[in-house]
């Protein structure tokens, strides 16, 4: 889809989803977390699916916008896969717009970790699976 032929600006691709109650589309947002320095790195539709409003964030920042009733299974899956996999994917969780998404994590490890009990960096792309209104 052209946004711009559709005479949709950028940065207001999910309300005009949701205001015109069209079906979603698959969208992907990518993201890159260093966990040494506890920034969060994201394209621009990962900052749309979550509602950040700047592409660098904290691990803070990223758990404030997921919904209350999703957090506990958000942390058991994101921080809990440490050590256990290289790639995993999570259930789908809900974020506080609204939006259901799942994600899918690949983490790497210093070459001297060989318990992987301290990962470095973490890669993902997130699915926007549906927009509730």
């Amino acid at each position: 889809m052209d946004l711009k032929k559709a005479g949709i600006r950028q940065g207001e691709l999910m309300n005009y989803i949701s205001d015109n109650n069209l079906p979603v589309i698959t969208v992907h947002g990518t993201f890159h977390y260093d966990f040494t320095k506890d920034i969060a790195t994201c394209d621009r539709n990962q900052k749309e699916i979550y509602g950040f409003d700047n592409n660098v964030n904290s691990f803070k920042t990223v758990i404030s916008l997921v919904h209350e009733k999703s957090k506990e299974l958000f942390q058991e899956q994101s921080i809990g896969a440490i050590g256990k996999y290289d790639i995993f994917s999570t259930n789908q969780f809900q974020l506080q717009n609204g939006n259901i998404i799942s994600e899918q994590y690949k983490f790497d490890y210093h070459p001297d970790d060989y318990e992987r009990r301290s990962p470095i960096f973490m890669s993902g792309q997130t699915t926007l699976l549906r927009k509730v209104a």
